[in-house]
């Protein structure tokens, strides 16, 4: 009997936390981006310090897919022979809001410099072109149209590392798996960009999914994610770290449990994702200047936040949702258990 053979097939692949955190890490960068990237809107350190830790929502995202993605893999039969059909499921799965998004902030670019700066605007097509397959990092004299687009290719990198090592990962013995995490905190401490530079965050969730399949024990599962936590810490302070450990905490000891509130925002937390600094800032931006009443500033924060919401609603609707019905038809074998991320 091999290794494998001793790994317990999950039960469902329902996890109702994962909404919740969705939600909560979506809505936490929604509101660090409105409250303290609006520049000379609020100026109350009271205020700015407690959203500023917003940010580290994006950090919660990276252990959500390091533990979602291999779960959704190990459920769907996923083996490297399926490599390209990995590939397409993924690209069928987000592409299209990403695309969506990115034409949205292209029309809004232009109306702004039409409108509001009053300058003709010409679009560089190498920069709309090195979009597509997130590759503006790999340009220096280009920038991305909308400023979370980074984390997309950090996630797209990631999903091409579990292509390569998730039957590692998976059939490897314990001597591969910390070959594979020597490697990997060697790569993160030293690097200053791209995937590596992030691979703690989203090996907490891989070991998450591990201990969860069964194929690591308790003791390597709290000695390899102290040394994750660590590696967080060390590299990126507390704060990121503990927005970090809450998603690890959550998924491995409450993946039962869930803010039924929250369900619906984290079932459109990618497109709302997408769209909150587009549509959302581009109300509170140009209102902005005009109001000046700490109260009529809440209000302009609450509707843009309203604009978020039902643009995220309509955009999950028309084309995530279906996007994302594609993309569970898309099979690599009969699935032991049907999922979809």
């Amino acid at each position: 009997m091999t290794e494998t053979d001793n790994i317990a097939k999950p039960k469902s692949s329902n996890i109702p936390v994962l909404y919740t955190l969705r939600a909560v890490a979506a809505i936490s960068v929604c509101l660090f981006h409105y409250i303290c990237t609006t520049t000379g809107f609020f100026h109350n350190p009271y205020l700015l310090t407690p959203f500023s830790f917003g940010k580290y929502g994006v950090e919660m995202f990276f252990v959500i897919s390091g533990f979602v993605m291999p779960w959704a893999m190990y459920n769907g039969g996923y083996t490297f022979k399926k490599f390209f059909t990995f590939l397409f499921k993924r690209i069928a799965r987000l592409e299209p809001s990403y695309i969506a998004s990115l034409a949205i902030a292209i029309v809004l670019l232009v109306l702004r410099q039409k409108y509001i700066e009053h300058t003709a605007m010409h679009l560089n097509p190498m920069q709309v072109f090195l979009h597509f397959g997130y590759m503006i990092p790999f340009f220096k004299n280009y920038t991305w149209f909308n400023q979370v687009y980074w984390t997309l290719a950090i996630e797209f990198q990631f999903y091409i590392f579990m292509a390569f090592f998730y039957t590692l990962l998976v059939k490897g013995n314990v001597f591969i798996r910390l070959a594979l995490y020597i490697v990997a905190l060697v790569a993160c401490y030293y690097s200053t960009d791209f995937l590596p530079y992030y691979i703690s965050f989203f090996l907490l969730g891989i070991i998450v999914f591990l201990k969860k399949i069964g194929h690591i024990n308790n003791i390597e599962f709290y000695i390899s994610s102290t040394i994750m936590a660590a590696a967080c810490v060390y590299k990126f302070s507390y704060a990121p770290a503990i927005f970090a450990l809450v998603a690890f905490i959550c998924i491995a000891f409450f993946e039962s449990k869930e803010i039924k509130f929250l369900h619906p925002f984290g079932k459109i937390s990618y497109s709302l994702y997408l769209l909150h600094p587009l549509l959302g800032a581009a109300v509170i931006n140009v209102l902005s200047h005009n109001i000046h009443s700490p109260v009529m500033k809440v209000l302009l924060v609450l509707l843009g936040i309203g604009v978020t919401l039902l643009s995220s609603f309509i955009m999950y609707w028309l084309v995530e949702g279906p996007s994302m019905r594609f993309s569970g038809k898309i099979k690599y074998k009969k699935p032991a258990v049907e999922i979809t991320v």
